[in-house]
Order: structure tokens, then sequence, then C-alpha cells
């Protein structure tokens, strides 16, 4: 019987799970909403999570599932025994279940398990470094009201408090006033204050902040040159961490072509760093992160086929 790996990306607001056979050949890709609990609550988080596996388990017989492992934004360390049965809510399955960092799990996609460094910004912002000897540790992360600074997130709350204090007359006329009333359907920029934002919103209007940067506004351009200066150091914190040169960048805010990634790639070679694409996604590095987890051996020929499959 084939045997069956699952891995898991939980983002701030987004998930992917991959499924691949042990050869690294992909069976199957799914989608869901966000695991990140402590935004959420358990039961929303969980219940996001079982509706992708409910999917997958249609799919496949769970009798060949080898290992679920979950990379998640709502977590900064490998989650104990305790930790995993609280986030499964009492469900019970026939296979092992383990969860990390998200990036962490990134982190192995980008160096196939070596010493390294990677930076993400999505929703959310955070730094992982790994040295030669294993050792690991998590720069930033600290939330959307402690820091991410440099995350979609922060990069919307930014511009949109710039708006309204734009609007207020404390600060200077800036498009992204108008832009703020567009993007919510607003009549008043007060209306904004009865409003109940989620996180998702908030880091929404990120892509309006750039696309105001791009067209030359002040305001907008200061924001985003903030942003990529906190990414730059928190990227070089954990290359520096690692013992390596090289920084492996993932997230919508680096990974679309963009004003963001694009001025951060120019300030990040000021400091003498390079930075690289991951050579695999967070949710295929959380199958080598299992396959690590159960000690099957990663040979040539697997990293080759997953390689292929999920690109």
């Amino acid at each position: 019987m084939s045997q069956y790996y699952i891995g898991v990306d939980g983002g701030g607001t987004h998930t992917t799970v991959l499924v691949t056979d042990s050869t690294g050949k992909r069976i199957c890709l799914e989608e869901g909403d966000s695991l990140h609990y402590h935004s959420l609550g358990y039961e929303t988080a969980r219940r996001n999570l079982f509706d992708i596996l409910d999917r997958i388990f249609s799919k496949i017989p769970v009798s060949g599932i080898a290992f679920l492992y979950i990379g998640m934004s709502a977590i900064e360390f490998e989650a104990t025994q305790e930790e995993i049965e609280r986030f499964l809510g009492g469900r019970q399955f026939s296979f092992p279940v383990w969860m990390h960092t998200d990036a962490y799990t990134a982190l192995l996609g980008h160096t196939l398990g070596k010493a390294g460094a990677i930076l993400i910004s999505g929703t959310g912002s955070v730094a992982y470094g790994m040295d030669g000897q294993g050792e690991a540790r998590v720069f930033g992360g600290w939330g959307p009201l402690l820091g991410d600074e440099g995350s979609a997130y922060d990069l919307g709350r930014r511009a949109i408090g710039c708006a309204l204090r734009s609007a207020d007359g404390i600060e200077e006329r800036t498009m992204l006033l108008e832009e703020m009333k567009d993007y919510f359907h607003l009549t008043y920029p007060r209306e904004l204050s009865e409003r109940n934002l989620t996180r998702k919103q908030i880091a929404g209007f990120a892509v309006k902040t750039a696309q105001c940067a791009l067209q030359g506004d002040h305001a907008a351009m200061k924001i985003v040159d903030n942003a990529v200066d906190c990414l730059v150091d928190l990227g070089k914190a954990a290359v520096i961490f690692s013992g390596e040169k090289e920084l492996g960048i993932y997230g919508g805010m680096l990974q679309n072509d963009g004003i963001v990634r694009r001025r951060f790639f120019g300030a990040a070679k000021q400091k003498g760093i390079r930075v690289t694409c991951p050579q695999l996604p967070p949710q295929a590095g959380a199958i080598l992160a299992g396959m690590k987890k159960q000690g099957i051996p990663l040979n040539d020929m697997f990293l080759q086929t997953i390689k292929a499959e999920v690109r």
C-alpha cells in the first residue's frame, strides 16, 4: 500500500495543504482558511483544518497516511503533545501529528534541512535562523499587537492611520485617504471607527498602499520604506545567527513583484545579504519536517520528484 505524507502551511489568513506519496509525487493540494487560533479561537481554527483534512480523506485511504505535519503562524516553537491535543480538540488520528512554527517549515523548504535563514512577510512577519549545529531561533513574529513590522497587516494599519490623520488635517494630504474610503466603502472617514475590521481586511489595504507609493505619494512611500528597513533588519539578524550569507524569502509582501520586493532586494544587497527564493514552498517543507521526525531518509530522488511536482 502507498504511503501518504501530509504537509500543512497554516498562515495568518490562508492555509495550504500538500499531500505526496513516498516518492515525492504530488497527490493533491487543498486550500482553506487560517489556523491562527490566537486570533480566531480554537474552535474556528480547528474547524478550518478539519474542513481541509476531510476533503483530503475523501481522496486517499486514511490507513495509508504516514504522518501529518503542521507548520503554523500561531506558534513559535515545536508544539508539545498536550498543545497538539488541545488544538485538535480531542479528535483522534491513526497517524502521528506534529506542529511547529511555519517559519521552521518554510526554512526547511528553503535549505532542505541545512543551516540557513528565512524571512517571511505575509499577513504577519517573522524570520528564522538555524546554524550548523542545528540550533534554531525565531526573530520577530510578535503578532499584530506587539510587532509584525514589515508585514501586510503592519503596512495596512500604518497606512490607514496615516489616512485618518490626513483627514483630521494633522498630516500631509495623501492619496491614501481616498483609497481608504474607496477600499472600505466609506462616505466619511469616521465611519471606519464603527467597523469591526478583521486582520485580513487591514492587511489587504497594503496592496493599495504599495500602489500609492508607486504613484509617488510621499506618505505611502515613507510607510513602504519603513517596512523595508524593518524587514532587512529582521532578515539580517537571522542571517547572522545562522552563520550563512544567504536569506530565503517567502510571503506575498516579498514574493509578489512590487515596490516592497524591489526596494527590499536593493536594501538587502547594500547590507551584504544575498536574497533567494526557497527551493520548495512551506507546505513541502512541512513534509520534509515530517520525514525528518519519522526518520525517513531524504534522498536525492525524492527531492527531485517533489521539486518537479510542486513548482
